[in-house]
């Protein structure tokens, strides 16, 4: 459609997915994610919005453009540990767990299997180097002036309350959070092999994630965004 100006605003995974075990980790001194040794630099919910603002204040002189807005540096599943130990005061380690554990947490937690399948995706970028492409950026600053927050300041943010990462997140004793692990354990995983229950009927031929495709690649590398190609351009 010529006539319609559109702007790309195409943020990765948010800073407090890394946090939402924070009442076990606290306790426990472990932080269970399924990212493998990928590396993020993960944003800031509120960093995102920001750019939202401004773009959405004159959007005539951004038609066309494409942004990514991310945290301020590149972090693994390691360095997040060596983060919350110093926000905990107690020593953290990351705990690399397969996806099925993690969706189990999830379930256990009060998250939908929705929320799960999608996340699935966006974990299988992280094991498999995506989002560390081309990242940081500096779209953040670049947009509204200021850095991105660091991910330490978020995360003593969330730490002084839990019950900012969602509704259903909360500070647990140390009974509790053993409590919620053998729930955790007895709590089945969902089965993601029918994803004509998530997806609806809308499906792509041939989808392919970040990291299998290499125009996707040469394009993050070079801080773009690779969009749909339009009918005189290769696909692949």
């Amino acid at each position: 459609m010529p006539d319609v100006g559109i702007i790309h605003l195409n943020p990765g995974i948010f800073a407090f997915t890394y946090l939402l075990t924070t009442p076990v980790t606290r306790k426990l001194g472990v932080l269970p994610l399924p990212f493998g040794d990928g590396k993020n630099a993960p944003v800031l919910e509120r960093d995102i919005a920001r750019c939202a603002a401004v773009l959405l204040d004159d959007p005539n002189q951004y038609f066309g453009t494409s942004w990514r807005p991310t945290g301020p540096e590149l972090l693994s599943g390691s360095d997040v540990a060596g983060i919350l130990s110093n926000v905990f005061g107690r020593r953290v380690k990351y705990q690399n767990i397969s996806f099925r554990m993690f969706s189990k947490a999830a379930r256990a937690m009060g998250f939908s299997d929705f929320d799960s399948y999608n996340l699935r995706h966006y974990a299988e970028e992280i094991r498999s180097g995506a989002f560390a492409i081309g990242a940081p950026t500096n779209h953040v600053e670049t947009l509204t002036g200021s850095p991105p927050e660091n991910f330490a300041v978020t995360a003593e943010r969330y730490a002084a309350d839990a019950t900012r990462l969602a509704p259903n997140v909360r500070d647990r004793s140390l009974l509790g959070s053993v409590g919620f692990l053998i729930k955790m354990l007895a709590t089945p995983a969902p089965n993601f092999r029918s994803e004509l229950s998530f997806e609806g009927p809308a499906h792509l031929a041939a989808p392919l994630l970040g990291h299998q495709n290499a125009q996707w690649q040469a394009a993050a590398a070079d801080g773009r965004l690779l969009l749909q190609p339009g009918p005189d351009e290769p696909r692949t």
